[in-house]
């Protein structure tokens, strides 16, 4: 990896540009500020993505939209709330805004991974050297037994929001303002879509259970 780094950074190619000042951001400890994080809870997946049920509306819709929607409509935000003064020295723009969507599951999606796997009791291990025929046959255990020590859900969505802008530009001004603007934007979302609960998801699954 090192020697990528120093070729990177070695080369003077325009299409490595901004990879250049990505690895130099990256050398000075100039990390890009997390402004904010928003858990997306899923209460049931199939797995394909489109049967999912989220637990109110509005966070099915905000998982629907890509990157660039949401970074678009926190931009529109900032132009409503910070007016000529605010857009003059300190407008949001695109380039600004880092959205990252984010899925970490246990290698199975939504599923649980212990599913998959079959178990012997203490007492039988010791026939594990026995002739092929006589080897003892592993059970897979059924969820309720140790439903205690596995998380309530497998898949975790996230969606995440960091700011371009370093602080010592502006003292922070920019990053404070798109988190503002953020909350603004899941705010109207709210609006639109209701604090309801995700009925598109549980009527989806109520027609495949018929």
């Amino acid at each position: 990896i090192e020697s990528i780094h120093d070729f990177i950074a070695a080369t003077d190619t325009p299409e490595l540009r901004q990879a250049r000042l990505l690895l130099k951001r990256f050398q000075c400890h100039k990390l890009y500020k997390k402004v904010a994080e928003e858990p997306i809870p899923i209460i049931r997946d199939s797995g394909n993505g489109k049967d999912a049920q989220f637990k109110f509306a509005w966070q099915r819709k905000l998982w629907s939209m890509n990157e660039s929607e949401i970074a678009e409509d926190i931009v529109k935000c900032s132009q409503l709330r910070g007016g000529p003064q605010r857009q003059a020295q300190h407008q949001l723009a695109p380039e600004h805004i880092i959205v990252e969507k984010r899925s970490i599951h246990h290698g199975m999606g939504a599923e649980n991974p212990v599913s998959a796997m079959r178990f012997l009791p203490k007492k039988l291990l010791s026939k594990l050297r026995e002739k092929p025929e006589l080897l003892p046959i592993a059970h897979k255990i059924e969820e309720e037994e140790y439903e205690c020590s596995i998380p309530r859900a497998f898949l975790q969505r996230t969606l995440r929001v960091y700011c371009r802008k370093d602080d010592d530009e502006d003292g922070g001004d920019t990053c404070n303002f798109l988190k503002t603007c953020y909350y603004q934007f899941i705010d109207n979302i709210q609006k639109r879509e209701g604090l309801g609960m995700d009925n598109i998801g549980n009527n989806n699954n109520n027609n495949n259970d018929h």
